[in-house]
């Protein structure tokens, strides 16, 4: 996830700044892998506790 941040930063400056950010760019590459069935592992759900992702 580290190396996918600093491509979005370096292909458009400023994104993922906050917690909130990094927490959303992880559960849509989350769901893109998951859709792609890229790995073939189960995953541990990610349980959201910060209400402003609901």
């Amino acid at each position: 996830m580290p190396t996918t941040v600093v491509k979005m930063r370096h292909e458009r400056a400023g994104s993922v700044q906050t917690e909130d950010q990094y927490l959303f760019a992880h559960i849509a590459l989350m769901d893109f892998i998951k859709q792609e069935k890229i790995i073939q592992e189960k995953v541990p759900s990610l349980e959201l506790t910060n209400s402003k992702i609901s």
